[in-house]
């Protein structure tokens, strides 16, 4: 019972986070894309089989798919590079300590206390979120600069939960929980993941799915422009 419980608790974890990041890409009536924008995002389409060349209709939501992407790639960069430094005994570089001994840490980067009981922002959460911000408005034009704020503040949560959940509570499972970009299915051409396949075995016959793979895919050789149910691997819109 403890351990459905446990599972279910994960499951909903890793679905807060699919939400949180399609949210911090949508693209509302203040939100807009120039030609010159447009052309530096097809530099980030993941291999995509076509170039976005305006955003609207459709492509607006091809847009929002590959800045989703766009996001958590960014993190798991910036992750990846400050998980390697080991051997140092800063404040900074505590958690990477803590991981590489594997011990489970779920905070994710909160904010650090140091001398005076001033309490300053993570040094990594201030440096990812500086260049995914920067990164961002290139891709993006936000008029409002309530919401410009207000998305630039919530970066720094879709840091922490991706940090939170790939590099802590996935390894702590057993077995460890995996995560994966799904690009193949037998009946359809996946022309974008956005969000990353969760579960365990996922190689095996066997393999348990937590979260779903979300999608854009096209029918092969057959383009249709409707939504398409989910499948065992993951939620799809096709276009």
């Amino acid at each position: 019972m403890q351990r459905l419980e446990n599972e279910h608790r994960e499951i909903n974890h890793y679905k807060k986070l699919a939400q949180q990041s399609e949210n911090e890409v949508k693209f509302e009536n203040e939100v807009n894309a120039t030609k010159r924008q447009i052309q530096k995002l097809n530099q980030y389409n993941y291999y995509m089989s076509r170039a976005i060349t305006n955003y609207k209709n459709y492509n607006r939501l091809l847009i929002q798919a590959v800045l989703q992407r766009h996001v958590i790639e960014i993190i798991f960069a910036n992750a990846t590079q400050y998980f390697h430094v080991s051997g140092r005994q800063q404040l900074e570089h505590l958690e990477s300590q803590i991981s590489n001994k594997e011990i489970e840490l779920n905070r994710g980067f909160e904010d650090t206390s140091r001398e005076n009981n001033t309490v300053y922002e993570h040094a990594f959460i201030t440096q990812c979120k500086q260049q995914l911000n920067d990164i961002m408005n290139g891709l993006r034009t936000i008029n409002d600069k309530q919401k410009k704020s207000d998305s630039e503040k919530y970066a720094v949560t879709i840091i922490r939960e991706v940090v939170k959940i790939f590099y802590f509570r996935l390894k702590v499972q057993e077995p460890v929980v995996q995560h994966n970009w799904s690009s193949d299915d037998k009946n359809l051409y996946v022309d974008l993941c956005y969000f990353p396949l969760i579960g365990k075995d996922l190689m095996s016959e066997d393999r348990k799915v937590y979260t779903l793979a979300k999608v854009v895919i096209r029918k092969a050789q057959v383009e249709v422009q409707k939504p398409i149910a989910e499948n065992s691997y993951g939620s799809m819109y096709a276009l």
